[in-house]
């Protein structure tokens, strides 16, 4: 089995206050639940603030690291990946 990650949100908080890390999994380890091996940052989509640490950022995505739209989308927007 290989050992693939993913850069994913995963969902924080209480009912009606979500709040969510972005985590960097690994697919193969718990698929149904979010055990994350390292948070590079978070979202509040309430506010629409985002923190990324670059430095981590920058680390997995020089590996090439899979990424879902939603996660792509949210970085691009915010200018952390072009």
């Amino acid at each position: 089995m290989t050992r693939t990650l993913k850069l994913k949100l995963c969902r924080f908080g209480r009912k009606r206050k979500p709040f969510y890390r972005i985590g960097v999994l690994q697919t193969f380890r718990h698929p149904g639940k979010k055990f994350a091996t390292e948070y590079v940052g978070w979202y509040n989509p309430l506010t629409k603030e985002i923190n990324v640490n670059k430095e981590a950022l920058q680390k997995y995505l020089d590996n090439n690291i899979a990424m879902p739209d939603t996660v792509r989308a949210l970085l691009k927007k915010h200018s952390y990946i072009s």
